[in-house]
């Protein structure tokens, strides 16, 4: 004869008849019962708990609890909510493994992994933070970090204020690394003036015209979307921009230029 396994339960309670020569009180309520009581007494309750379970309870020497030490009188599959680590220990006095709790302490679910309680909760770090539960930007960069874009995925800021401060910086892009780093814009003296003119690119392109003839390349810069970028002049009027530089529909090419 060949014996098939289907299914294993837990024994969530023990049923007793209500009449017999058992040892085990049935009552309704807690009330019903008159001390003193002796450690490992047992009793059947028709109506215990939030939802009036019927449960088996034994006396632990203090207080009558359930015989089933993960009784949860709300709901037996629901996920139990603790205020804390020591609220938690005060449930959990033999944690088995796999035990799952909600922490109100620290707003995440723990897990007792057999060993210890681990803690299941999403960490912002690396220019994040947490605000409320949600993950938002804006944090302190703790490793370096590397945004990769191309054609199609392109990086954008729109919105940015401008400036109206000589003294204010200009991002730079090293042309080997990358690396966004910060430049003083040249100084301009009392007998030198510029004059600068903007130019909406068109995809793909790398060429454009200077305002003025170039007579030095010292005296000219170039900035695409806001970044200052390297160039080479080509003749008198026209400037290369880097390979890496090559530019998007509608990308802004601003060049300045002293004189």
């Amino acid at each position: 004869m060949m014996v098939l396994f289907l299914d294993t339960q837990k024994i969530l309670y023990i049923p007793h008849p209500t009449n017999g020569t058992g040892n085990v009180n049935i009552v309704n309520t807690l009330e019903e019962l008159t001390p003193p009581y002796t450690t490992g007494d047992l009793i059947w309750i028709t109506s215990y708990g939030e939802n009036n379970n019927t449960s088996l309870l034994i006396w632990n020497g203090n207080s009558w609890v359930p015989v089933n030490e993960d009784f949860d009188p709300t709901n037996e599959l629901g996920l139990i909510v603790v205020s804390s680590n020591i609220d938690r220990d005060t449930q959990f006095t033999n944690p088995k493994n796999g035990d799952q709790v909600w922490n109100k302490e620290c707003k995440c679910i723990q897990v007792f992994d057999d060993t210890i309680w681990e803690s299941i909760n999403s960490k912002a770090i690396n220019g994040l933070h947490t605000n409320n539960n949600t993950i938002k930007l804006g944090g302190e960069l703790i490793e370096p970090t590397t945004i990769t874009v191309n054609e199609l995925n392109t990086l954008a800021i729109k919105g940015l204020e401008t400036s109206l401060n000589d003294d204010d910086k200009i991002i730079v892009v090293d042309k080997d690394t990358g690396v966004l780093m910060q430049k003083t814009l040249p100084a301009i003296t009392s007998t030198s003036q510029k004059t600068e003119v903007v130019i909406y690119a068109i995809d793909g392109q790398i060429e454009f015209k200077t305002p003025l003839n170039i007579t030095n390349v010292e005296k000219i810069n170039v900035f695409r979307n806001g970044v200052n970028i390297s160039f080479t002049a080509l003749n008198d009027k026209t400037i290369k921009l880097e390979p890496e530089a090559v530019c998007y529909e509608n990308d802004k090419i601003r060049i300045v230029q002293l004189y």
